[in-house]
């Protein structure tokens, strides 16, 4: 592929995160569309409508397949454009996937560690995505992805609570350092809590050389309780995706 300007689509559970590429390198980021059914076309109407027509769409998706397949028709409606997927690999820029089937590895991991490497190729590193779910990954010196672990996210581990247990309030949703003096603090520490916990355990057993990246909606949250040294990256995904399409022209 030659094109000079390639627009970038992640769709995750909760959110598409877009930007533009021109040579392989992420340009700019747009506002993340919620990812929700029912999704329309005029939501990405007042999304896009105003973009120029770029030279090529590509997309990394784990959201529900009736959102793919509307971006897919608003892309070749609006642009004549047929939009590439992305999927995890054997073996890319570098990195070799570790999973027993690599297509099995979710594309937004694949692409994490894809530009972690790229952003850290001397050492190893380990990505933290906090979105939806909290994943993390780990990627030795030599570029072997040596898998990882998968454990709800911070709204999600609310979401469980109050459905267990009736009382509970689910009224914060940021985040508490320390005993919470109300329920819905103590709630917002105890789920923070639980995802610095994950991710400074998974550290110490398996980082300790390791560059830390993370990313994903809660990302901020989680590292400002973090006792470890972190590099945020908001659009690590996107960062991937650039380097995905770049490498396989």
């Amino acid at each position: 592929m030659t094109a000079d300007r390639i627009l970038l689509l992640d769709a995750g559970n909760s959110r598409i995160k877009w930007g533009f590429a021109r040579e392989g390198q992420q340009i700019e980021a747009g506002k993340a569309i919620p990812a929700r059914l029912p999704f329309s076309h005029a939501l990405l109407d007042r999304h896009w409508g105003e973009l120029a027509r770029p030279s090529a769409v590509a997309l990394a998706s784990v959201a529900a397949r009736r959102i793919d397949d509307a971006v897919i028709a608003w892309v070749a409606e609006r642009w004549r454009l047929e939009v590439r997927r992305i999927s995890a690999c054997k073996q890319m820029s570098g990195v070799i996937n570790g999973y027993e089937d690599p297509s099995a590895l979710g594309v937004d991991r694949w692409l994490g560690v894809l530009a972690a490497h790229r952003l850290s190729p001397a050492s190893p590193a380990c990505v933290a995505d906090c979105g939806t779910a909290i994943t993390l990954d780990w990627l030795d010196a030599d570029g072997k992805h040596r898998g990882g672990v998968i454990a709800p996210g911070l709204n999600m581990m609310r979401t469980a609570l109050a459905q267990g247990a009736d009382r509970l309030s689910m009224a914060h949703h940021g985040s508490h350092q320390g005993p919470g003096k109300t329920t819905a603090d103590a709630i917002a520490a105890g789920v923070s809590g639980a995802a610095i916990g994950l991710i400074e355990h998974f550290m110490q057993q398996y980082g300790r050389d390791c560059a830390l990246f993370l990313t994903g909606g809660d990302a901020p949250h989680i590292a400002a309780g973090l006792n470890l040294p972190h590099r945020l990256e908001p659009n690590l995904v996107l960062m991937g995706l650039s380097i995905a399409v770049s490498d396989a022209t």
